[in-house]
């Protein structure tokens, strides 16, 4: 059996309370996923950016790598800091790289689903 007709058959027989038949993981951090227009570029953090004169930063879906890298930009070893995520939708971590839950159907769509 070739790894495409056993992914496709693991997918069929799957019935979890989350990660269903009809779902799949999708990788939430992709090249091309940086702005570059924004400036410092910090490995692992698309998108990072800083509110003028305020200690404000904000920072797309980034790698643990990433989440790392701007605690150490930001001299986070110094000072107090809160991190607030404002997904609608939960985010899993696998090696490192984040991963969202999407409908087999329409990936690139949230799911209109409630976690409790």
């Amino acid at each position: 059996m070739s790894e495409a007709e056993a992914a496709k058959a693991i997918v069929k027989e799957r019935g979890g309370a989350v990660l269903g038949k009809k779902t799949i993981l999708k990788s939430d951090h992709f090249p091309g996923c940086h702005n570059k227009r924004l400036s410092p570029h910090i490995d692992g953090a698309p998108n990072y950016r800083q509110a003028e004169c305020l200690h404000v930063h904000g920072v797309a879906i980034p790698t643990m790598d990433g989440i790392r890298n701007v605690l150490n930009h930001i001299n986070a070893k110094t000072s107090r800091l809160l991190w607030i995520s404002l997904r609608e939708e939960p985010v899993v971590y696998i090696n490192g790289r984040p991963f969202v839950l999407r409908d087999v159907e329409g990936p690139s769509r949230t799911l209109n689903t409630r976690y409790a």
